[in-house]
């Protein structure tokens, strides 16, 4: 994964030493950073349920800093004990008669996706600590992909470099997860989660399509 995006108070807002310009852009990037973290399951996710509270009230706190209307009813209580809740997770994503994929080479039956979205990651000067660890087309790679792109716009200095951000975030959200992400939440509704992922799955769908049309305006405009 990549650490500067799911790391401490990278994670949770905080820019470090950087100015932040756009106060926008770091609520979103804390939301795709957070969201990243709580699709992960078993040793690469958070140490405890307790932590999943503390992304998702940091969830709620950031999404009032978000530069569009964007609405989150309260979250319920994550599982606990923690392996419930890591249960949960691979039992919507499990292989099955319906498998739904949580990452997207699998969802497209297209191993391009892989090399596509690494050129992405290098791009930025990024690579995934450990690929046999976390896939580069998981779910959580990609937003923490974004939640890195979007910390970049927040501290961007100069109109010429915000816009290249900006021009990425959009390239990366119209080919790959507002492709292949709401079919995935849909597939993963039909499987009746418990609250927390109901909640979690939701929140997931309704923040890709809003950020990727608020996007879209600013590259147009």
């Amino acid at each position: 994964m990549f650490a500067v995006a799911l790391s401490g108070d990278a994670l949770l807002g905080g820019q470090g030493s950087e100015e932040i310009r756009e106060p926008g852009a770091a609520a979103r990037s804390t939301l795709y950073g957070c969201l990243a973290r709580l699709f992960l399951g078993g040793p690469d996710g958070p140490p405890d349920a307790l932590d999943d509270d503390r992304l998702t009230a940091r969830i709620q706190e950031a999404s009032g800093d978000l530069p569009y209307p964007f609405e989150i009813s309260g979250p319920p209580a994550a599982p606990h004990p923690r392996q419930s809740r890591d249960a949960e997770l691979a039992r919507l994503v499990a292989p099955g008669a319906s498998e739904v994929p949580i990452i997207e080479a699998r969802a497209h039956l297209d191993d391009q996706v892989v090399r596509e979205v690494e050129q992405y990651y290098a791009h930025f000067g990024l690579s995934v600590e450990d690929p046999r660890d976390l896939p580069l087309d998981h779910l959580a790679t990609e937003l923490a992909f974004m939640s890195e792109v979007t910390r970049r716009e927040a501290t961007a200095v100069g109109n010429r470099s915000l816009q290249v951000l900006r021009r990425a975030g959009w390239a990366f959200l119209g080919r790959h997860l507002t492709v292949w992400v709401p079919r995935m939440v849909e597939q993963i509704a039909e499987r009746q989660p418990d609250v927390f992922f109901e909640w979690t799955t939701d929140l997931l769908g309704r923040f890709v399509a809003a950020d990727a049309d608020h996007v879209k305006g600013l590259v147009a405009g």
